[in-house]
């Protein structure tokens, strides 16, 4: 017979059996309930979000990562009032149903990235009751469009960080980012074509953006951000940037400006705000810049304030004997214009054809010229008259005598046509 100790002793094994036979969900997330409030579903296999009485309430951490989840409706369930912290990466995601996460009240961190979330499906209202939420995660879902108003300060007032990262982005709506909390937004690795300063409205608070891994190929447009510090603009494909004015009426605040790998060749005087003193650092490392001539109005310009003492670097990639070299540290006799070998081939096929052009028009016009020497000649005769060879090959003219006397011609006016 089993002694009452053996059943005692193993008394918790019955329980967790128990359970298991009840509700799976419920014995994962016990297994994983630990004194941080925390429900840990990593990689359970769950195809759907457990059920509120699945999860204390109570619980503040809830992950859900790495399971095959496909589709998000309602996640409180009336019972999570104290959830600050929900990852729900990693899924399949890919319907999000608007007020999904009604009534999370006290959520802060919102973890929807690596899902098949497209832009399309967010609506607005889509995070309603979500007032003190301060970081959402949306990296790597294939969103393609941001719409207008998904982001809005109604619904997400407290709202800190934004990632929309690696999500194939190429069109962003009028205000698709209203949000004055907001201080770092990042849009980089996605496919942005151009800096639509609509998209980006009440950005007050903003202190970093970062749109590196884009591709912009004018920079043309400065959205309204008085809070700005830090703007990322690497490994786009400008080749053109003209942003100095816009700058000083739209960013002035900004001290880090990142333009490195791109394909700016040159700019000029009134194109980048060097002039700007808050403007700690810009970097143009691994771009296309040719220090020529037409460079050189830097080490000229006396206007720009202190450019040795900024972390301003402009590095040299033509011609080859000033490459990698910061222009900046280029004295200004180096920054010469030398003719290119194709332009040289170019100005001497152009000297050929005008001076052959020339020759052919001064030998016409001293043909033309012999001629009609040649006709004035034979109306002047006395008593005869000379023959001008004018519709034949003769080279010599001939002198003509009339019978009469006469010349061959009454008067020099039958020749003036």
């Amino acid at each position: 017979m089993t002694s009452p100790f053996y059943w005692c002793a193993n008394a918790h094994v019955l329980f967790v059996a128990a359970l298991w036979l009840v509700n799976p969900a419920s014995l994962m997330g016990f297994l994983s309930q630990s004194s941080d409030k925390t429900a840990n579903f990593t990689g359970q296999g769950l195809s759907q979000v457990p059920t509120g009485d699945s999860i204390p309430d109570d619980t503040e951490n809830i992950d859900l990562s790495e399971n095959s989840i496909s589709n998000l409706t309602l996640v409180g369930y009336n019972n999570l009032k104290s959830l600050k912290t929900f990852n729900i990466s990693r899924n399949q995601i890919s319907e999000l149903t608007p007020n999904a996460f009604k009534d999370l009240t006290a959520l802060m961190v919102l973890d929807l990235s690596r899902n098949n979330i497209k832009g399309e499906l967010l609506e607005e209202h889509m995070f309603v009751d979500l007032r003190k939420l301060e970081t959402l995660n949306l990296e790597q879902n294939p969103m393609l469009i941001l719409k207008s108003n998904v982001f809005n300060f109604m619904e997400l007032p407290s709202l800190k960080r934004l990632d929309v990262s690696h999500c194939d982005i190429f069109v962003l709506e009028r205000s698709s980012i209203d949000l004055p909390t907001l201080e770092y937004l990042d849009l980089s690795w996605n496919a942005l074509t151009k800096v639509n300063k609509e998209a980006f409205r009440m950005m007050a608070d903003l202190k970093t953006l970062d749109m590196s891994h884009n591709r912009i190929k004018v920079l043309d447009t400065v959205p309204y951000l008085p809070a700005i510090q830090t703007w990322n603009l690497d490994s786009n494909l400008i080749e053109e940037v003209h942003i100095k004015d816009q700058i000083w009426q739209r960013a002035d605040t900004i001290e880090n400006l990142y333009l490195r790998n791109n394909k700016i060749m040159r700019f000029g005087p009134d194109d980048l705000p060097l002039d700007l003193v808050s403007l700690k650092v810009i970097s143009l490392e691994q771009n296309d810049i040719n220090c020529d001539c037409r460079m050189k109005w830097i080490a000229d310009d006396a206007d720009i304030p202190s450019l040795e003492t900024r972390n301003i670097t402009i590095t040299c990639h033509y011609p080859t004997r000033l490459a990698n070299r910061n222009l900046l540290h280029v004295p200004a006799d180096e920054l010469t214009c030398s003719i290119s070998v194709t332009r040289l081939l170019l100005i001497v096929m152009a000297s050929i054809i005008g001076a052959v052009s020339l020759a052919i028009g001064l030998f016409v016009t001293t043909k033309w010229i012999r001629k009609y020497q040649r006709i004035k000649r034979a109306a002047k005769g006395d008593t005869g008259g000379d023959y001008s060879a004018v519709y034949t090959r003769d080279e010599e003219d001939v002198r003509v005598t009339m019978s009469d006397g006469k010349g061959l011609l009454n008067n020099s006016r039958e020749f003036d046509v």
